[in-house]
């Protein structure tokens, strides 16, 4: 299943912040979460960025939308990162001399 280039490129929290022009503290001091659990939702290193969306929910947001998108979006993001090792690893599998692949 393929996504939009938009959910593939674009992490949906980025793209919500930079459309209502705040950086990333400020952002995150005016939803009430933590800027290291706002960088970690940026980046996808959280499988579910709970305190964001409850946050946002506590502002009126309707934040289901979002985290669908965002689910959608590191999905995409992951498996793209596993493409890339397994292309990477076979690579380096092929550089090496045989002996070293035993190990």
């Amino acid at each position: 299943m393929t996504f939009p280039e938009s959910d593939r490129t674009d992490n949906p929290f980025v793209a919500l912040r930079r459309r209502i022009g705040l950086g990333q503290a400020e952002f995150a001091r005016v939803i009430g979460c933590s800027l290291p659990a706002l960088w970690a939702a940026e980046k996808g290193t959280t499988a579910k960025p709970a305190a964001i969306l409850r946050g946002l929910q506590q502002l009126g947001y309707n934040a289901t939308p979002l985290a669908e998108r965002y689910a959608r979006w590191r999905a995409e993001m992951l498996l793209d990162e596993r493409i890339r090792l397994r292309i990477a690893l076979k690579a380096e599998a092929r550089g090496q001399p045989p002996s070293a692949r035993s190990e």
